[in-house]
């Protein structure tokens, strides 16, 4: 799980997340200068940062192509996995 600021990924990733809001979840993705797709992951809006759900194996990968872009724009990129814990459901169960 990867936090930043909407601001700087909203150029860096396949989805517009300029929309995002507390309440919603989109998939997107970042891209090689190519146009190839190097990962997918869920984004979602809290109410200090973005956060990255990433496959755990892409997580540095990730991290450390977002960070060549950072420059001189105010953002942190924060590895928060060790903090957060994400529970997934589905099915009829999901409801109750």
């Amino acid at each position: 799980m990867v936090r930043i600021q909407w601001v700087f990924l909203h150029n860096q990733l396949t989805n517009d997340i300029r929309h995002l809001d507390d309440a919603h979840v989109r998939r997107a993705g970042l891209c090689s200068p190519k146009g190839r797709l190097l990962a997918s992951f869920l984004v979602w809006k809290s109410a200090e940062a973005v956060q990255l759900m990433v496959s755990a194996d892409l997580r540095a990968l990730v991290q450390q192509r977002l960070a060549m872009f950072i420059l001189r724009s105010k953002v942190k990129l924060i590895d928060a996995h060790v903090r957060l814990i994400c529970v997934g459901l589905a099915g009829d169960i999901a409801v109750a």
